[in-house]
C-alpha cells in the first residue's frame, strides 16, 4: 500500500468499504443504482468516523495531527468532481427514470437520489474541514492565525466545521475573517464549488422533479 494511503486510513478505508457494498450487492440491480448505494454508504461512514475521530482531539493534538487527516488540495478537487458526479447520476439516472419503474418503488429512487445528494454535500464539507483545519494549524499559526473566529483560544474541529458549513450553504464566509492568502484561495476554491453544486444539482432536481409532476 503507498505510503499516502496508508497515512489516510479513514478515508481509503471508508472507500474500500463502499467497493466491498458495490461487489455485494445483488447483481439483478442497475449498474448505476448499485454505484449509488456504495457511493452513500461510503461517504456517510467517512463522514461519521472523522467527526468521531475529530472531536476526539484536544486542540494540542489536533494541531499536530491536522496534516494526517488531510488529503490535500489535488485529491479534495478530485473527490469533489466525484461527489458532484454521482449527484448528477442520481438526479438524471434515478429521478429521471422513475417514469419506466412501478409506482411501488419510485419512493425508493427518490429516496436513493436525495440520500446521494445529502452524502455528498455533506462529504464535501468534512474534506474540506479537515483542509481548512489543517491549514490552520500550519507552522507560525500562532504568530499570525489565517482565520478569526472571534473567541480565546485556538479553535477546535467544529469551529472549522461551522466554518465550513456556512460555504457550502450560502457560497459566502460567515462572521469568521480570513486573514492569510492561502486560506482565501481556499476558500474561493470552495466557494465557488458549492455555488455551482447547489444551484445547478438542485436546479436540475426540480426541474426534473416538475416534470414528472406534470406528467
Amino acid at each position: 500500500m503507498p505510503p499516502f494511503m496508508r497515512a489516510r486510513p479513514t478515508l481509503f478505508g471508508t472507500l474500500a468499504l463502499g467497493l466491498v457494498v458495490l461487489f455485494v450487492l445483488p447483481s439483478s440491480l442497475p449498474p448505476a443504482t448499485r454505484c449509488l448505494i456504495a457511493w452513500c454508504v461510503a461517504t456517510a461512514l467517512f463522514v461519521v468516523a472523522v467527526s468521531w475521530r475529530m472531536t476526539g482531539l484536544s486542540r494540542t493534538e489536533l494541531e499536530r495531527n491536522a496534516a494526517d487527516f488531510d488529503s490535500g488540495a489535488v485529491v479534495i478537487l478530485v473527490l469533489a468532481g466525484l461527489a458532484a458526479a454521482a449527484s448528477f447520476v442520481a438526479v438524471v439516472v434515478e429521478l429521471a427514470g422513475m417514469q419506466s419503474v412501478p409506482p411501488a418503488v419510485r419512493g425508493l429512487h427518490l429516496g436513493l437520489t436525495l440520500a446521494t445528494v445529502v452524502c455528498s454535500w455533506f462529504f464535501v464539507q468534512a474534506m474540506f474541514a479537515i483542509h481548512y483545519t489543517h491549514a490552520y494549524y500550519a507552522p507560525g499559526h500562532k504568530a499570525k492565525p489565517s482565520l478569526d473566529f472571534g473567541g480565546p483560544g485556538d479553535p477546535d474541529y467544529w469551529d472549522f466545521v461551522y466554518f465550513t458549513v456556512s460555504i457550502g450553504a450560502t457560497s459566502q464566509t460567515s462572521d469568521t475573517a480570513v486573514r492569510s492568502r492561502l486560506m482565501r484561495r481556499i476558500v474561493t476554491a470552495h466557494a465557488i464549488f458549492a455555488f455551482f453544486f447547489n444551484t445547478t444539482v438542485l436546479a436540475l432536481a426540480v426541474n426534473i422533479a416538475a416534470g414528472l409532476l406534470g406528467t
